[in-house]
Protein backbone atom coordinates (compact mmCIF):
# COMPACT_ATOMS: atom_id res chain seq x y z
CA UNK A 1 0.00 0.00 0.00
CA UNK A 2 2.91 2.49 0.86
CA UNK A 3 4.37 1.85 -2.64
CA UNK A 4 1.13 3.06 -3.83
CA UNK A 5 0.70 5.61 -2.13
CA UNK A 6 4.30 6.76 -3.15
CA UNK A 7 3.65 6.57 -6.95
CA UNK A 8 0.35 8.60 -6.47
CA UNK A 9 2.75 11.55 -4.42
CA UNK A 10 5.54 11.37 -7.42
CA UNK A 11 2.62 11.31 -10.14
CA UNK A 12 0.68 14.17 -7.96
CA UNK A 13 3.02 16.24 -5.24
CA UNK A 14 -0.49 17.95 -3.87
CA UNK A 15 -2.98 14.68 -3.83
CA UNK A 16 -3.97 13.38 -0.66
CA UNK A 17 -3.15 9.91 -0.05
CA UNK A 18 -5.30 7.98 2.96
CA UNK A 19 -4.66 4.58 3.66
CA UNK A 20 -7.10 1.95 5.04
CA UNK A 21 -6.95 -0.15 8.52
CA UNK A 22 -9.55 -2.44 9.83
CA UNK A 23 -10.30 -1.31 13.39
CA UNK A 24 -11.49 -4.63 14.69
CA UNK A 25 -9.20 -7.31 12.47
CA UNK A 26 -5.73 -7.24 12.50
CA UNK A 27 -5.44 -8.54 8.73
CA UNK A 28 -2.52 -10.97 7.71
CA UNK A 29 -2.11 -9.46 4.58
CA UNK A 30 -0.62 -5.43 6.36
CA UNK A 31 3.05 -6.65 7.36
CA UNK A 32 2.61 -4.40 10.61
CA UNK A 33 -0.57 -6.64 11.44
CA UNK A 34 1.08 -9.79 10.53
CA UNK A 35 3.98 -9.19 12.49
CA UNK A 36 2.03 -9.20 15.42
CA UNK A 37 0.19 -12.24 14.45
CA UNK A 38 2.73 -14.18 13.54
CA UNK A 39 4.94 -13.22 16.77
CA UNK A 40 3.88 -15.90 19.73
CA UNK A 41 4.92 -13.29 22.23
CA UNK A 42 1.94 -11.37 21.20
CA UNK A 43 -0.50 -14.26 20.99
CA UNK A 44 -2.07 -11.76 23.92
CA UNK A 45 -3.23 -8.68 21.38
CA UNK A 46 -5.20 -11.09 20.07
CA UNK A 47 -9.02 -12.55 21.70
CA UNK A 48 -9.69 -15.95 22.06
CA UNK A 49 -12.66 -18.57 21.79
CA UNK A 50 -13.70 -18.91 25.22
CA UNK A 51 -13.40 -22.19 27.53
CA UNK A 52 -16.65 -23.24 27.97
CA UNK A 53 -17.45 -25.58 31.43
CA UNK A 54 -17.77 -28.14 31.81
CA UNK A 55 -17.35 -29.67 28.22
CA UNK A 56 -14.88 -27.32 25.87
CA UNK A 57 -14.74 -27.54 22.16
CA UNK A 58 -11.97 -27.97 19.66
CA UNK A 59 -11.24 -24.14 19.58
CA UNK A 60 -11.82 -23.30 23.31
CA UNK A 61 -8.57 -21.07 24.06
CA UNK A 62 -7.53 -20.38 20.41
CA UNK A 63 -7.44 -17.16 18.93
CA UNK A 64 -10.21 -15.96 17.34
CA UNK A 65 -10.37 -15.60 13.93
CA UNK A 66 -11.96 -15.96 10.33
CA UNK A 67 -10.34 -16.80 7.06
CA UNK A 68 -10.17 -14.58 4.19
CA UNK A 69 -9.26 -14.66 0.40
CA UNK A 70 -5.98 -12.87 1.70
CA UNK A 71 -5.02 -14.28 4.94
CA UNK A 72 -6.11 -14.66 8.10
CA UNK A 73 -7.80 -12.21 10.39
CA UNK A 74 -7.56 -12.05 14.36
CA UNK A 75 -10.12 -9.99 16.12
CA UNK A 76 -7.29 -7.40 18.26
CA UNK A 77 -7.68 -7.58 22.12
CA UNK A 78 -8.07 -4.18 23.10
CA UNK A 79 -8.53 -5.03 26.79
CA UNK A 80 -4.67 -5.63 26.49
CA UNK A 81 -2.87 -2.10 27.14
CA UNK A 82 0.03 -3.72 25.13
CA UNK A 83 -2.52 -4.27 22.21
CA UNK A 84 -3.75 -0.59 21.91
CA UNK A 85 -0.53 0.76 22.10
CA UNK A 86 1.10 -1.73 19.06
CA UNK A 87 -2.04 -0.79 17.14
CA UNK A 88 -1.46 2.97 18.03
CA UNK A 89 2.26 3.28 17.85
CA UNK A 90 3.03 0.60 14.96
CA UNK A 91 0.17 0.03 12.57
CA UNK A 92 -1.80 4.02 12.77
CA UNK A 93 1.09 6.29 13.56
CA UNK A 94 4.09 3.37 12.43
CA UNK A 95 6.25 3.76 8.92
CA UNK A 96 2.30 1.88 7.31
CA UNK A 97 0.25 4.35 8.32
CA UNK A 98 0.37 8.04 8.86
CA UNK A 99 3.97 8.34 10.24
CA UNK A 100 4.69 7.50 6.48
CA UNK A 101 6.12 10.90 4.30
CA UNK A 102 3.59 9.39 1.51
CA UNK A 103 0.06 8.75 3.27
CA UNK A 104 -1.92 11.70 4.44
CA UNK A 105 -4.46 10.11 6.57
CA UNK A 106 -5.83 6.75 7.29
CA UNK A 107 -9.71 5.38 6.46
CA UNK A 108 -10.63 3.35 10.02
CA UNK A 109 -12.92 1.45 9.12
CA UNK A 110 -15.29 -1.67 10.61
CA UNK A 111 -16.42 0.02 14.29
CA UNK A 112 -19.04 -1.21 15.40
CA UNK A 113 -21.27 -2.59 17.84
CA UNK A 114 -22.09 -6.27 18.72
CA UNK A 115 -23.51 -8.16 15.39
CA UNK A 116 -26.83 -7.59 15.28
CA UNK A 117 -29.30 -8.25 12.29
CA UNK A 118 -28.65 -4.46 12.03
CA UNK A 119 -25.30 -3.90 11.58
CA UNK A 120 -24.41 -0.28 12.40
CA UNK A 121 -21.22 0.68 10.88
CA UNK A 122 -18.90 3.74 12.06
CA UNK A 123 -16.36 5.18 10.25
CA UNK A 124 -13.53 7.22 10.92
CA UNK A 125 -11.20 9.12 9.32
CA UNK A 126 -7.63 10.13 10.62
CA UNK A 127 -5.77 13.20 8.96
CA UNK A 128 -2.77 15.05 9.56
CA UNK A 129 -2.35 17.18 11.23
CA UNK A 130 -4.24 14.39 13.90
CA UNK A 131 -7.68 14.59 13.89
CA UNK A 132 -10.89 12.79 13.50
CA UNK A 133 -13.60 13.09 10.87
CA UNK A 134 -16.80 11.26 11.71
CA UNK A 135 -18.63 9.31 8.32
Amino acid sequence: MIEQARRVKVASPSTKVLVYRNVMWALQWLSSERAAMEDPTKAHYFLRYPVPTPAPTAAAGNIYYTQAHEGNQYLWNYSNPEAVKYKMEVVVMGEGGVGNQYVDGMFLGKIRAPPSPQHTHTHTVLCRPLRTLHH
